[in-house]
């Protein structure tokens, strides 16, 4: 069910519990994901633009989908074990207008990766 629904009903309700105990209200998950939904308005993204995230096990991963749904974008999950050709293919192939920012560790071989695979395609 879409979190805005349980933000009204329970604002101070737990929607994600994360094994080391840190915790996202219904209402925060409404907040963040409403103001990261404007960002990507203002932005220049509108509904059926895709967007790529980079899928962590973090709550802001559960921002990141509620914004893009609410904003009628399409969502792919990039999984972090995936190779850096790999993650190229997936963003370019979706033709993401944005991502979320890969693990630090891997953000220049990743972007490097996916900016080849976009001059090889045209």
């Amino acid at each position: 069910m879409y979190p805005g629904t349980w933000a009204e009903s329970t604002p101070d309700k737990d929607a994600i519990v994360m094994g080391g105990g840190q915790r996202v209200t219904y209402r925060e998950l409404d907040d963040r994901s409403m103001q990261l939904a404007q960002l990507l308005h203002a932005r220049g993204l509108r509904p059926g633009d895709h967007i790529a995230i980079f899928a962590e096990n973090h709550p802001r991963y559960y921002e990141v989908y509620w914004a893009a749904m609410r904003s009628g974008l399409y969502l792919t999950a990039v999984n972090r074990h995936l190779k850096d050709d790999e993650v190229a293919y997936l963003v370019n192939d979706s033709e993401s207008r944005c991502s979320s920012r890969p693990p630090p560790w891997r953000m220049s071989r990743t972007t490097s990766s996916i900016r080849s695979a976009r001059a090889r395609s045209g």
